[in-house]
């Protein structure tokens, strides 16, 4: 983030919301209204992420996934245990 707001601040055309389209810049006002509800789109869609990474969702998702692959390997592999517990230990460690 910080990486981004410097180069954001010091970039030489800061300010300037142009669009490039072939390598020439287009100076049409319908391209830049129809690039507006993308953007829009883009910053939700970046702030539902920054949402789920602040409520801890992604390791939530992550040991529900490591538990459903665990059913299933155990499902799957009855009769071959050493499998499970290295898999078990390895996600212990982890």
């Amino acid at each position: 983030m910080v990486i981004a707001v410097l180069s954001y601040l010091f970039h030489p055309e800061v300010g300037q919301f142009s669009l490039m389209m072939n390598g020439a810049p287009v100076a049409e006002p319908l391209i830049h209204l129809a690039a507006i509800p993308t953007f829009l789109v883009i910053i939700l869609i970046t702030g539902i992420l920054m949402l789920l990474l602040f409520f801890g969702i992604g390791a939530f998702l992550f040991m529900t996934a490591l538990i459903v692959a665990l059913i299933i390997i155990t499902i799957a592999v009855p009769f071959f245990w050493p499998i499970l517990l290295i898999i078990f230990v390895i996600s212990l460690i982890m």
